[in-house]
């Protein structure tokens, strides 16, 4: 389940990267209601606290990533979901 987590919180990182990279090139790339969002998807990815899932508190924050998440994306007029990893196609396991 921690890989699964580590996974899911990396993709929502990758993107925030990328998003957080578009603001420095050109200020104007975001409205200031997708800059703040970002902004506080960047404070809870932070505040996850990874070294300890016996925390209360992950599925909360988890879910308040998501929630972000969805915001940024619709706001931007982008699909983007995290559909965890994508199984190996048989090609894949047959290679293996």
């Amino acid at each position: 389940m921690g890989f699964q987590v580590g996974e899911e919180l990396g993709f929502y990182r990758s993107c925030l990267d990328v998003w957080t990279s578009a603001t420095g090139v050109d200020q104007t790339a975001f409205s200031a209601r997708v800059k703040k969002n970002i902004q506080q998807v960047a404070a809870l990815l932070s505040s996850y606290p990874v070294s300890d899932p016996e925390d209360e508190d992950v599925q909360e924050i988890m879910e308040k990533i998501r929630l972000k998440f969805r915001m940024i994306s619709a706001s931007l007029g982008v699909k983007l979901d995290y559909e965890g990893r994508p199984a190996p196609s048989k090609q894949d396991v047959e290679d293996m």
